[in-house]
């Protein structure tokens, strides 16, 4: 009799299991942290507009603020990742914690634009221990065909739910107060970082801590040379790339596109309810009204239209997304990546495969790229982000179990250090290319983003995996 198919996570022991679920926890709160944050940095460069003395072009500031942040994890992250071989995982991941703690205080307390630049690249050096030293844990901790499984659990999980409410949050505090959301943040991360003092174990084995030391600590290119002679490596670094370059071009410039190309509509009741303060704030272009229920003059007549089937004081007001539409969107793909990477992932991996999963997730993700230049109504834009999310669900935790496979045991940190280092060029590069694409073109970094995840379907397809019995 065949044994059935296990596809469960229960082949890892309960402290093991204790250890990576307290990874969750942290990896989560790390990333609400983050969250809290990310939607205000437009009103700090408003709040601070010199630099050094000069005044700053906002759209400059903005991106250069946002981009310091992942720059400086692509320089330090395999230093950490490295580094993590020698002296175990969780010395690192306490050290991030605290320093994040700081960082984020001192975001809070920066009454200056060139303070929350530091405080940025900062946050940048020390959080870019984070993830690679995470990875690295899951995988001393847990078999390689459990692997993409644990990695969905406890980054891609604790990575979508962590946007998913941070963002939220921090615009509701910030609304009060612009420093609250770093202080809160600030704090999060520094009870998370007792707990895990108290809690966390070491995962790294002492044989293990043996190998990495007696081979000689290697330079950021060297190391990133060594990642791509290792067989299949080399190729899912590329997919890695392409992935996340076309996914944070998109994030950023789905707030572009509905607030020039996508379209929605909202009833009102009558010219009372159509203030000024309403036609701006939900970025209001046209209005049809009924020809018994004329605009008054204070209404600018380009904006106004006469429809014949409107009847009584009934108003349809014609508007591009607002910042709460595009935050909802945002939202909705946070959610479908964690309901993927948190529950169904464990099912599929068994029985397709990671690198199956990766080809299909490519896919998927490229259709949705090339539907959002035809979707130009909220809900089109819903459905075709939603798509996205789905694709992208099914490739970032793949690619880094098989990537964390076939790495050495007393390599993971420094393998997986490279693999972040990756990601964060893909970052820095994806919002700046994206961004000048945007102005030539609106259609053109999601058009950009769909070849990419093309490219991701060809480069998958080329890998060859073991057999699994």
């Amino acid at each position: 009799m065949s044994k059935p198919e296990n596809n469960s996570v229960s082949d890892v022991s309960p402290q093991q299991k204790s250890a990576l679920l307290l990874l969750f926890v942290t990896f989560f709160i790390d990333i609400l942290g983050v969250g809290l944050v990310i939607t205000l940095n437009p009103y700090y460069v408003q709040k601070y507009p010199f630099f050094l003395g000069h005044r700053v072009n906002p759209g400059i500031a903005v991106g250069l603020l946002t981009a310091c942040y992942p720059a400086l994890q692509l320089v330090c992250a395999p230093f950490w990742g490295r580094l993590s071989d020698r002296i175990g995982r969780r010395p690192i991941i306490l050290l991030s914690l605290v320093g994040n703690s700081l960082t984020w205080l001192l975001f809070g307390l920066a009454r200056s634009l060139e303070m929350l630049f530091l405080a940025r690249m900062l946050s940048g050096v020390l959080s870019s221990a984070s993830l690679p030293t995470v990875q690295a844990y899951i995988a001393d901790s847990t078999p390689p065909e459990k692997r993409s499984v644990w990695i969905g659990i406890v980054v891609g999980m604790g990575f979508s739910f962590g946007f998913m409410l941070g963002p939220g949050i921090g615009g509701y505090l910030g609304s009060v107060n612009l420093s609250y959301p770093a202080f809160l943040a600030s704090g999060i991360a520094f009870v998370n970082f007792l707990a895990a003092w108290r809690r966390l174990p070491e995962s790294l084995s002492d044989e293990n801590r043996a190998l990495a030391a007696e081979h000689r600590p290697q330079g950021n290119i060297r190391q990133l040379a060594h990642a791509l002679s290792i067989p299949r490596i080399g190729t899912m670094l590329l997919i890695l790339g392409s992935s996340t370059f076309a996914m944070q071009s998109m994030e950023q410039n789905l707030v572009l596109w509905g607030n020039k190309v996508a379209t929605t509509t909202v009833t009102l009741d009558g010219w009372d309810e159509l203030s000024p303060s309403f036609i701006r704030s939900h970025a209001v272009f046209q209005v049809d009204f009924s020809p018994t229920n004329p605009p008054p003059s204070s209404v600018d007549p380009r904006l106004v239209t006469p429809d014949q089937i409107l009847t009584g004081s009934v108003l349809r007001v014609h508007r591009h997304l607002i910042p709460r539409d595009t935050g909802l969107i945002l939202t909705l793909v946070a959610f479908v990546v964690g309901m993927i990477q948190g529950g169904a992932l464990k099912r599929f991996v068994p029985r397709f495969g990671e690198r199956n999963l990766i080809v299909g997730g490519s896919v998927i993700g490229a259709l949705g790229f090339f539907l959002i230049p035809v979707a130009t109504t909220f809900p089109a834009l819903l459905l075709a982000s939603s798509i996205i999310a789905v694709g992208i669900s099914f490739i970032t935790p793949c690619l880094r179990g098989l990537i964390s496979q076939d790495a050495a045991a007393h390599a993971q940190g420094s393998v997986l250090g490279v693999s972040e280092s990756v990601r964060s060029l893909a970052m820095t590069a994806g919002p700046l290319v994206g961004g000048a694409l945007f102005d030539a073109g609106p259609s053109l970094p999601f058009n950009l983003g769909g070849l990419c995840m093309a490219l991701c379907f060809v480069l998958a397809a080329s890998v060859r995996t073991p057999r699994r019995d």
